[in-house]
């Protein structure tokens, strides 16, 4: 149904092979895959999408997802201090296994 929200909280392995939006670029499939390091605050992350397009990290929401009003999802930065999120995103012609995105998640978390 268009719309309706999907979110999913798995190790950063499994959202790299189950979440992911193949869209098409000159008729060819192509796999857009955002990794998540483990250097980022409330890793592994919360996803969000919607059916129009919308794939987003949500570390916030954790009350909509588990329905429960009790849990908070904020963050405190201090005043002057910083909050800094990175992600990589690979675009890549093809499918997971041939874009070898358990190579390039490996390689960008040991900084690589």
């Amino acid at each position: 149904m268009p719309g309706d929200a999907h979110h999913l909280r798995m190790n950063a392995l499994s959202q790299l092979h189950l979440y992911r939006h193949l869209g098409y670029g000159r008729f060819q499939p192509h796999l857009i895959a955002i990794l998540d390091p483990p250097t980022n605050p409330k890793h592994p992350t919360y996803w969000h999408s919607r059916s129009y397009g919308l794939f987003a990290a949500n570390i916030f929401g954790e009350h909509d997802y588990y329905n429960d009003k009790s849990r908070n999802g904020s963050v405190t930065v201090e005043p002057g201090g910083s909050l800094r999120f990175r992600y990589r995103v690979v675009i890549h012609p093809g499918d997971t296994a041939e874009a070898r995105i358990a190579d390039l998640y490996k390689k960008y978390t040991e900084g690589r």
